[in-house]
């Protein structure tokens, strides 16, 4: 940058501040020190004053040479006073007093500086950011650690920071290359963890609370939120209930605790209770998760915290730049080990076999005329390929930031004609409005088509496992038609054979979800925030299968086709108000208060449809109507629900050291019997760093050690909808060839 340039914005600098000098001209202060430092003038005004003080590092020195008695004198002639002196000058725009050097050095011509970027160990780190501090020029390092970024002049000074290493900064000079080694941050003990309508610092919890960072997350290519949790926390159990592309996991913290509700998690995500598919979520799309897993850490969520709570935070935009991220992945899937089944020569050999030890004459007479027959293992099993690609694009500036993303994720099944595929976008905004007002908001849409398995490898499923399925019988029938048998002595009806499934019956899951949310906090005064949010999670699925009646046996039973339609759609709004209060009430007594009160409601609607006996099959599910009539069968249902809460926490801490929790969630949901409508969930839990003792200071290795000691309650509202009241049913039977209703 060139002088000229430079006195220019210095110029524009000092005329947005000429509003600000007049109100610093009638701002009256009153102080008295002696031998300061220029860092406690500062202070002392910053205490007295509602202005704050930046400056760039290096412009203050350590001299303690200031001494200065002002009663009711302006803070602009103070502040001349002191500063001219040092060659130093300011600026003043709203609240805020910038501090420069009254002499500039011309900026050099922009440089190129490169580097690597090592741990300890001398292991590249990828991703690792790299910004100019006080500037807006940034970079990450690549797969091999290698980074290279232009900057505008030789003084400046960069920034690198990694998640989970302790952030370094180093001046630029007259250096080309800048090879960096980062130390790991083992304590970390300051890192702010979502415990529930709030933050806390680790060291300060008391109940148990485990946190996934997003370098957990990334370690390992994952697709589903449910696999970022595989393995990373105690506790936390997760089981696929089966192999297929998208099929629903299993996650249990601390094991089941009811034989009739649901013993599955609470999952909020960016403060909505209750997400939707976790098939939905991009798992590059999250800043972090937070595991609550004992009552003390639970409680605030009442009626719904008894089998744990999963905190989603997304990511946001930072101050600061624009930054595009491309995130791409392709692996490829296949069964690591297949059965040793007998091939249709053996499988013959056997069957005779069971027939003379069953004391009769052989069944096949000569199973020689047999080979290896048909493998249908090989028959259905494929090489799958897997796709995820993701663009997001972040940055803002001091007062407005944003986080935009689009991704497509693509998995075929080692099963042939399954798999998944979805597309999600995602937006978060913040704006910040003056000092005291912040307004964001949430959105998310995403789109998923799902093929599931209509075969298996299962073992009885006579139906539609390959396995069970013998080796004897072929695929196609002399005439080319597809081949039906009866899969064992023990079953007599003839079955379709899995490739007949594969290649004619079909089957999808369509999924639609949008959310979007709003929200604003003010601080009315210093320590106390308000908080409104408002957000609406809507989504559609829809199943439709087809079972034409060219398959085998639909011949035999001369059946012409048979679809069915199931689909389902439904919302939830949530409405949440808080006000938290924090304040040190005396030195080392650190004291926060929530209150808070919440309304969420919900309805869901179903519709089915049956039919079959069609014309053709060109039109799959596309044509129920020419379904035979006394065929066709309509089914719908509706539900509705609510719960209303409010909710406390106060967190008290003394020195770092001891602490105290105490919440209390009073919940009423619709989805309970009239008497057991409402209920109090309270809990307390205390803290002891017993390494912040003075007798433990010996111990320089250990960095925190904690005694936690807890008591709770929580709730399981998750029961079927109207599971309490007594409900009739409609029942559809046939009367000769008349369909009844009853």
């Amino acid at each position: 940058m060139s002088t000229r340039k430079f006195r220019i914005i210095l110029l524009l600098l000092l005329m947005t501040g000429f509003v600000s000098t007049i109100n610093a001209q009638e701002q009256k202060i009153s102080l008295s020190l002696n031998n300061a430092t220029l860092r406690q003038f500062f202070n002392e005004i910053e205490h007295k004053t509602d202005y704050s003080f930046s400056y760039r590092e290096g412009v203050l020195d350590n001299r303690k040479d200031i001494t200065v008695s002002a009663q009711n004198k302006d803070l602009l002639e103070v502040l001349k006073a002191v500063l001219t002196p040092r060659g130093l000058s300011f600026s003043i725009q709203s609240k805020s007093v910038v501090i420069i050097p009254q002499q500039q050095v011309a900026a050099s011509k922009p440089v190129i500086i490169k580097g690597k970027v090592t741990d300890a160990t001398n292991e590249p780190l990828v991703g690792v950011t790299i910004r100019v501090k006080n500037g807006n020029e940034g970079t990450t390092t690549g797969m091999d650690g290698n980074y290279s970024i232009q900057l505008k002049n030789k003084n400046s000074e960069l920034q690198f920071s990694y998640i989970g290493y302790k952030q370094k900064d180093i001046r630029v000079k007259d250096k080309t290359v800048v090879n960096v080694l980062l130390d790991e941050d083992s304590h970390m003990l300051n890192e702010v963890v979502a415990i529930g309508y709030g933050v806390m610092r680790k060291k300060d919890l008391t109940g148990a609370v485990a946190r996934i960072g997003e370098k957990d997350i990334n370690n390992v290519p994952t697709i589903r939120l449910d696999q970022a949790l595989t393995g990373k926390v105690s506790g936390v159990h997760v089981t696929n209930t089966s192999g297929e592309p998208g099929a629903a996991t299993n996650i249990l913290i601390r094991g089941g605790n009811s034989i009739s509700a649901s013993n599955q998690p609470l999952y909020v995500v960016d403060g909505f209770i209750g997400a939707g598919d976790l098939n939905l979520i991009d798992p590059n799309d999250i800043e972090s998760i937070e595991i609550l897993k004992d009552a003390a850490a639970t409680s605030i969520y009442g009626a719904r915290g008894a089998n744990g709570v999963v905190i989603i935070t997304t990511k946001r935009g930072i101050e600061g730049g624009n930054n595009v991220t491309v995130n791409a992945y392709v692996g490829i899937q296949h069964v690591a080990k297949r059965l040793e089944m007998l091939n249709a020569r053996e499988y013959a050999e056997m069957l005779n076999q069971q027939d003379v030890a069953a004391g009769q004459e052989p069944s096949i007479e000569n199973p020689s005329i047999y080979e290896k027959g048909t493998d249908w293992q090989d028959e259905i099993l494929q090489m799958a390929l897997m796709q995820n690609y993701q663009v997001a694009a972040s940055g803002g500036s001091k007062d407005t930031r944003y986080y935009l993303s689009l991704s497509m994720f693509d998995q075929e099944g080692v099963i042939k004609r399954s798999g998944i595929r979805r597309y999600q976008t995602r937006l978060n905004l913040d704006r910040k409005i003056g000092d005291k007002i912040n307004i964001g908001a949430n959105f998310q849409f995403s789109h998923s088509s799902r093929k599931p398995n209509l075969v298996s490898l299962g073992g009885f499923d006579y139906q539609s496992s390959a396995l069970a399925t013998p080796p004897t019988m072929p695929i196609y029938n002399e005439d080319g038609s597809y081949a039906a048998d009866s899969p064992s002595r023990v079953v007599s009806n003839k079955i379709d054979n899995v490739v007949a499934q594969l290649n004619l019956r079909k089957k999808e899951e369509l999924s639609t979800t949008v959310y979007a949310g709003i929200f604003a906090d003010w601080e009315a005064i210093k320590g106390l925030k308000f908080k409104t949010s408002l957000g609406l999670n809507a989504s559609t699925s829809k199943t439709n299968e087809y079972k034409p009646g060219s398959l085998p046996t639909m011949m035999q039973n001369k059946t012409k086709g048979e679809a069915w339609i199931n689909q389902g759609e439904g919302y939830s709004i949530l409405w949440e108000n808080t006000a938290n209060y924090m304040k040190e009430i005396a030195e080392g007594h650190h004291l926060t208060v929530l209150g808070g009160y919440t309304l969420q409601f919900g309805r869901d609607e179903g519709l089915n449809l049956y039919g079959k006996n069609f014309t053709n099959d060109l039109l799959d599910w596309n044509n129920l109507s020419d379904a035979e009539t006394k065929t066709r069968q309509i089914g719908s249902s509706a539900s509705e629900w609510a719960i209303i809460s409010y909710l406390g926490r106060i967190n008290y801490s003394i020195h770092d050291r001891y602490l105290l929790s105490l919440v209390g969630r009073y919940d009423g949901s619709s989805r309970l019997g009239k008497d057991n409508q409402f209920a109090f969930f309270p809990s307390v839990a205390l803290g002891w760093r017993l390494s912040e003792e003075k007798f433990m200071k010996r111990f320089s290795k250990l960095n925190n050690l904690k005694l936690r000691f807890s008591y709770g309650l929580s709730g399981n509202q998750d029961i079927a909808l109207y599971q309490t009241l007594p409900l009739m049913k409609q029942q559809n039977v046939m009367l000769g060839d008349i369909p009844q209703i009853g």
